[in-house]
């Protein structure tokens, strides 16, 4: 409407087009949207996630009855303002129970794949927890919640075979490791090889620190929720992943016991520097120290994480000698005879 060089009458069409659209908008979709959405049952949730809602409906309302239960003896609270305070949770929870199907609507592999779709959302709550704690790098998180987006989508299209074919394929090596690993042997350079190996093993090390947190989240959380059968389930193949993580790391380990060591050294330390925050930080909270030296205080943990955030350089500890010195068969012997076998 604001271009001269369209006819005045093609102007007006547009503006009065444009106005009646927006109108049209506003009054017809705009009051007529939510019945709409009524009709369609849009707005009701799925019959998985209904009988869903009555289960943790009951377990959460059961869990808060005997929270206030004890809440009320601790603080003497008499009898009947108790009852009249736990009467309605009584009734909800017999209600929710009433409701529950779960057990009977859902297949086993319907709730295993749900199961394994929260289990992989968890895995990544986890990560971006270690992140903020400054356990995990940058690099290694971004690769990590790559990798707990790629277990949700097996999960979604495969369930149970879906999620374990791409947790299989997490602790394989990838083209980039292949590629340092040929750059390596056929010209020497082993910077980028040092690189993807450093790589590897904070990998394995976050991803099985996470997956012992997610077998005990299975274990304390989940049974309630799914039934033991299903959390059986959960706990065999979360256990399968946290082996197969496990022999992962130990061959590096053993390969690169050093490494391993400075790289648990890196972690301890990381955690202690935490757990000395929210020391310093409960203190101030409660009145015992100042804003001046709770600062002070902060300012140290800082100095001490940006210290702790470097990770230890990897050697490949490729020197012959040494690797013959080290290994079982050849223990005891004479420099010489070692020099002889390693030549």
């Amino acid at each position: 409407t604001e271009n001269r060089v369209i006819d005045p009458e093609i102007q007006r069409f547009v503006a009065i087009l444009a106005t009646g659209f927006v109108l049209f908008t506003l009054l017809v979709k705009g009051t007529t949207l939510r019945p709409m959405i009524r009709l369609l049952g849009i707005d009701r949730l799925s019959p998985i996630d209904q009988a869903l809602r009555n289960q943790v409906l009951a377990l959460a309302l059961s869990n808060v009855r005997d929270a206030i239960g004890q809440t009320a003896a601790e603080y003497h609270v008499e009898e009947r303002p108790t009852r009249e305070v736990l009467q309605p949770y009584e009734e909800r929870i017999a209600e929710a129970t009433a409701r529950n199907t779960f057990d009977t609507e859902i297949a086993d592999r319907d709730r295993i794949t749900l199961s394994l779709v929260t289990l992989a959302n968890r895995e990544r709550e986890l990560l971006l927890q270690h992140f903020r704690n400054r356990a995990v790098s940058r690099p290694i998180l971004e690769q990590l919640l790559t990798d707990a987006e790629r277990l949700v989508e097996g999960a979604r299209s495969g369930g149970r075979t879906g999620y374990n074919r791409a947790a299989r394929l997490l602790l394989g090596f990838g083209p980039g490791f292949r590629l340092a690993h040929s750059l390596h042997r056929f010209t020497g350079v082993e910077r980028l090889l040092v690189y993807r190996l450093a790589d590897r093993f904070e990998l394995l090390l976050v991803s099985r620190i996470v997956l012992e947190e997610l077998a005990r989240v299975v274990r304390s959380r989940m049974s309630a929720v799914l039934g033991s059968r299903v959390s059986d389930i959960l706990g065999e193949i979360v256990d399968q992943r946290l082996q197969a993580t496990t022999s992962a790391l130990d061959a590096l380990r053993l390969q690169y016991p050093a490494y391993a060591e400075a790289m648990q050294r890196r972690f301890l330390r990381q955690s202690g520097l935490r757990l000395e925050s929210a020391q310093y930080q409960t203190l101030f909270q409660e009145g015992l120290i100042g804003r001046e030296l709770y600062n002070n205080l902060q300012r140290e943990v800082a100095s001490g994480r940006s210290e702790a955030a470097a990770r230890p350089r990897l050697d490949l500890g490729l020197d012959t000698r040494e690797l013959v010195r080290h290994f079982p068969l050849f223990e005891g012997l004479a420099p010489a005879d070692l020099d002889k076998i390693s030549n």
